[in-house]
């Protein structure tokens, strides 16, 4: 059947496999050396993969051995039941405000990260009525899709005392909205990433 699959095995023991086309990109990186230096045990010597647009479990560190196959082999965590491809999902995070922080400013720049892969990151919103209305936030761009981007958005803050929710959502370049929170099995990570909305609780407390 000729070569299909690389299986790539480390030293704790961890294992996974991917295609060979995919392991054959110009971006994917075999990493000996971190900054003219040798590659830091923690960060995975004496080698590790990095691999643009899949999570970590297809991205393993400590590497000994790469085995090329004719078929397929279900690495560690996908023998139990997670994704086979592991590409990133679009995400964001509200980095200010803290969840249960107290704002007494009349105008408060609600701020955080957003990174989508290889789609790239399109616009992020913020809604601090449950979803209900939205308002888009500036985006600071890296140099790349692959790097998060940084986004802010200025909040004419209430003058009456409550708790707000602070919504924050994401776009990517092919129109994939992240969805609505709700309750599922580890926060809806499971089986290939999750592309929920973070939400944070806010405690008004102005004057």
């Amino acid at each position: 059947a000729g070569a299909q699959e690389v299986v790539m095995r480390a030293a704790d023991h961890y294992w996974t496999s991917l295609p060979v086309e995919a392991l054959m990109r110009d971006d994917v990186l075999l990493v000996y050396e971190m900054n003219g230096q040798q590659l830091p045990r923690a960060h995975g010597y004496p080698l590790r993969i990095l691999i643009p647009g899949r999570y970590g479990q297809k991205q393993p560190k400590w590497i000994t051995q790469m085995e090329v196959i004719d078929g397929h082999e279900n690495g560690y965590w996908e023998s139990q039941g997670w994704s086979n491809e592991a590409f990133v999902k679009i995400n964001s995070r509200i980095d200010a405000p803290k969840d249960g922080q107290q704002i007494s400013d009349a105008v408060y720049t609600i701020g955080g990260v957003a990174f989508a892969g290889e789609s790239g990151v399109a616009r992020v919103e913020v809604s601090t009525d449950d979803g209900r209305t939205w308002h888009e936030a500036a985006l600071q761009r890296g140099p790349s899709d692959l790097v998060w981007v940084h986004w802010r958005y200025n909040w004419d803050v209430p003058a009456t005392a409550s708790k707000t929710t602070i919504w924050a959502r994401a776009t990517d370049g092919a129109g994939v909205v992240q969805e609505r929170p709700s309750f599922r099995l580890l926060g809806g990570s499971f089986p290939d990433g999750t592309s929920e909305i973070h939400t944070v609780v806010a405690r008004i407390e102005r004057g």
